[in-house]
């Protein structure tokens, strides 16, 4: 929940912000950020002889794709509730959410570097609809310069990734279950047991209405 609880901190508090900054003018939009928020700690890849693979074998993205779920996907309720408890329900009510815009990923190793990926990819898998896969979204991905990747992988997305939009698309879901962030790595296996931490930087937008 920790997570979560984040996530809801940074958009809330990034609507008041544009509301003080835009002042009472209807319509007008304010957009706070980049703010980073800390979403996975302590993640490990295992190294050379993990599971008897030796290092240095050439991967495919199939080998080293790895999905993991998101169910504390916060939903604009939760967000409209933290903003209401801050600022008060007159206040809160004139305050639209419009956008909640991801900047950028970074994957920084605690231990070990990124010298073996030579590109990752980034996506985040919907629920299935009516019991339907559906596509998954693109959230960007990177390919190693010259000299490889330090212990710092940064992935931009190649076009816009609202998370305002996959949030009201997962709530309008009513199926049972969870979307998942799903991560293709091409590369070799790594010698050394790599630990790293994922981080999101997101851009939020607000803007003043009256109802």
């Amino acid at each position: 929940m920790r997570t979560q609880r984040a996530f809801i901190l940074l958009v809330g508090l990034s609507a008041f912000a544009g509301l003080l900054t835009g002042g009472c003018r209807r319509g007008f939009e304010q957009c706070v950020g980049p703010y980073g928020i800390e979403i996975l700690s302590n993640v490990t890849i295992n190294g050379t002889d993990t599971g008897g693979i030796p290092g240095g074998i050439d991967l495919d993205p199939q080998d080293m794709q790895f999905d993991r779920q998101i169910c504390e996907m916060p939903s604009l309720t939760d967000i409209n509730g933290y903003i209401e408890s801050a600022v008060g329900s007159t206040v809160a009510s004139h305050i639209e959410i419009t956008q909640v815009n991801l900047d950028e990923v970074t994957l920084t190793a605690q231990s070990g570097t990124w010298d073996f990926i030579q590109s990752i990819d980034v996506d985040f898998i919907p629920k299935p609809v009516n019991g339907v896969a559906q596509d998954p979204i693109d959230l960007g991905g990177a390919t190693a310069p010259t000299g490889g990747f330090g212990t710092e992988l940064l992935i931009t997305p190649a076009s816009g990734v609202n998370f305002l939009e996959l949030m009201n698309e997962n709530d309008a879901n009513p199926a049972t279950g969870c979307p998942s962030i799903r991560v293709s790595l091409v590369g070799t296996m790594p010698t050394v047991d790599i630990t790293f931490d994922v981080e999101i930087s997101v851009e939020a937008c607000a803007r003043i209405t009256l109802r």
